[in-house]
């Protein structure tokens, strides 16, 4: 930790602080450093906070110091280990690599000091340089990380050359990079390429706004939020750079260092009170407009945990959130928006002529990398397309048609692709008239335990043809005939069995009282069931949502959609002898949103349905 800025703390009325524990926790996991603790500690923020030890390293020789860190995109920690002049990769169980250090790096690509680091949108971890021994050297880059294995090689580039002691940086949501002269009282700023740099914000005199700047931040707005060791405060300043307001304040002797957002735009903050981050505290300051300055949450006290070997910390870093939606019925015909409630909204529209096999619910997840940006998979630099997850389905697995058990695939003009890209044929989910339409900010693709892929191909014909055709960062789908811009979406697909729904099975026709024939089919394997009068046009496909037997009849409902798209719900009985085996007579309703119905009942003149009962 910094020695020297013991000489610019300012001494203020000691107050005393709130207890920690208390009510409108996040369950946030919030990662932080312990400096000469030689750890790095998991925080829960929940009614109490939950303390556990991730990492320990007491046998590193310089000794592991631990101090700004932040979470990659492939959920590892990576710590700046500023006084040994290292960089080290921890997973969140523990495991940690040394991958980058000075003593052994060879020059001029051996940066000294490395502290703030942050990722851009591209993957690459950007950091500071403050050299307590020498003279700063600006900031430096390693190109995706990530994607590099624990031998490496980790080779540091030199961004800029700046000789000021360098602290915090974060990229905004349009990926401009902020950067911390903490000797200078500025904050600068660069865009992408990051080839120019520019003085955002100054206070010359170190006494206004900015007064010995460690901790830099970023809400969804771009507002840029600066943590004040001189000051006991965190300043707010328009994405221009300029003073908007003190945002919070900490009595004395608390003084605020590194700092993140959530998703949620919940500010998480670290507080020390000394130049050796002696009784460090974690402080969580919910989304304000006024009054201000907020008040800040004490999450948890490190000197109160006596299971750790001290109460220091200095960084801080976040893992990256996922919002899951709430399933939600999707259709031929349907348009359905899924929302995650703080940052964008995913529209799907199924088009009526889809073939669906019948109506199916939907969740998106959308996963947080950045401010404002999500996009939890990052394309490979060929651009080709993954499955579910950001990674490859295993060999064989076929895209599989929608169905009351699951899937995988809902494709637009009859291209279905398996795991090798090669097309299935036939491909039994269609679109002949009207592509399925996604309508996205974002690219929106995450894990997930049932998952589906959705693609909007605009007449692309073939596997390379969609998956070249999108762009890593807004991956979308231009041209074609319909000009369309097209879109995909990984959807995590709720299709299982419905209670007793899986004893229902059956293919054939019945003589309806209306005069007309009428073709039914309940596929036990899927949960799915359609109906249709092939002289009247009238039909509709659906779902066994649920299945009632008693004695010798069997009521079966659920959701679905007519010929057109109209949702509605239906209500179909069967009746037979006890079990309900061959049945002899079958009858079907159902009633749209505005009350319009149908009803047709009659004996069986073909096939059969049978109930298992249980």
């Amino acid at each position: 930790m910094r020695k020297y800025h013991l000489l610019f703390l300012i001494a203020l009325p000691w107050l005393p602080v709130q207890a920690w524990g208390q009510t409108g926790a996040t369950g946030e996991t919030v990662y932080l450093s312990t400096f000469s603790g030689n750890q790095v500690i998991r925080v829960v923020d929940s009614s109490p906070a939950s303390v556990s030890v991730i990492y320990t390293n007491t046998s590193a020789t310089p000794a592991f110091l631990p101090e700004d860190i932040v979470v990659g995109p492939d959920n590892k920690i990576y710590v700046c280990d500023a006084t040994a002049s290292r960089i080290w990769r921890v997973t969140p169980t523990g495991a940690a690599v040394k991958i980058y250090d000075a003593s052994t790096a060879a020059p001029p690509n051996n940066p000294h000091g490395g502290e703030g680091p942050s990722f851009n949108s591209a993957g690459d971890l950007f950091f500071n340089t403050r050299n307590d021994s020498g003279t700063p050297t600006g900031i430096w880059k390693l190109a995706a990380p990530a994607n590099i294995p624990d031998s490496g090689p980790f080779t540091p580039v030199q961004v800029f050359s700046n000789s000021f002691f360098g602290e915090g940086t974060v990229f905004d949501s349009r990926d401009n990079l902020l950067f911390v002269d903490g000797s200078g009282n500025r904050v600068l700023e660069s865009s992408p390429p990051y080839t120019a740099e520019s003085v955002l914000i100054t206070d010359p005199t170190g006494t206004t706004f900015l007064s010995i700047p460690i901790g830099i931040a970023t809400n969804s707005q771009s507002d840029i939020f600066v943590g004040n060791l001189g000051l006991r405060n965190i300043n707010r300043f328009s994405p221009s750079g300029a003073f908007l307001n003190t945002y919070a304040t900490f009595n004395s002797p608390d003084s605020p260092v590194f700092m993140q957002f959530d998703a949620s735009d919940n500010l998480f903050v670290v507080t020390v009170q000394n130049g050796s981050a002696d009784n460090g505290k974690l402080w969580r300051i919910p989304p304000v407009a006024a009054p201000l300055p907020a008040t800040p949450a004490l999450v948890v006290d490190l000197s109160t945990v006596r299971t750790l070997p001290t109460s220091k910390a200095v960084g801080l870093g976040l893992p990256a959130t996922t919002f899951t939606t709430a399933q939600q019925l999707i259709a031929p015909g349907m348009t359905t928006t899924f929302n995650d409630g703080t940052i964008m909204d995913q529209s799907v529209h199924l088009p009526v002529d889809a073939n669906t096999g019948g109506a199916f619910f939907m969740a998106v997840s959308f996963m947080q990398v950045a401010p404002a940006v999500f996009d939890s998979t990052r394309l490979p630099p060929t651009g080709k397309n993954t499955w579910a997850g950001g990674g490859p389905v295993p060999d064989g697995t076929t895209c599989t048609a929608i169905g009351g058990t699951g899937g995988n695939c809902v494709v637009a003009e009859n291209l279905c692709f398996d795991a090798h890209d090669s097309p299935i044929v036939p491909c039994n989910i269609t679109a002949p008239t009207t592509l399925i339409q996604l309508s996205s900010h974002y690219k929106t693709q995450s894990p997930q335990p049932n998952p589906g892929l959705i693609i909007a191909s605009d007449r692309q014909n073939n596997w390379r043809d969609i998956t070249t055709g999108f762009d890593p960062a807004d991956p979308t789908i231009t041209g074609g005939t319909k000009a369309l811009n097209s879109d995909e979406v990984i959807v995590n697909l709720a299709c299982t069995p419905g209670p007793n729904e899986d004893d229902v099975e059956g293919d054939g026709d019945e003589q309806g009282d209306d005069g007309h024939k009428g073709h039914f089919r309940f596929c036990k394997h899927s949960g799915d069931m359609d109906f249709d009068e092939p002289d009247t046009g009238k039909g509709m496909r659906g779902h066994m949502d649920a299945v009632t037997i008693s004695g010798n009849q069997a009521i079966i409902t659920g959701l679905g959609t007519l010929r057109d798209g109209t949702p509605v719900q239906y209500t179909a009985v069967v009746l037979g002898n006890a079990p309900v085996i061959g049945a002899n007579l079958f009858a079907i309703s159902w009633i749209t949103a505005t009350g319009s119905t149908f009803h047709t009942s009659g004996p069986l003149i073909d096939g059969s349905i049978v109930v298992h009962t249980q």
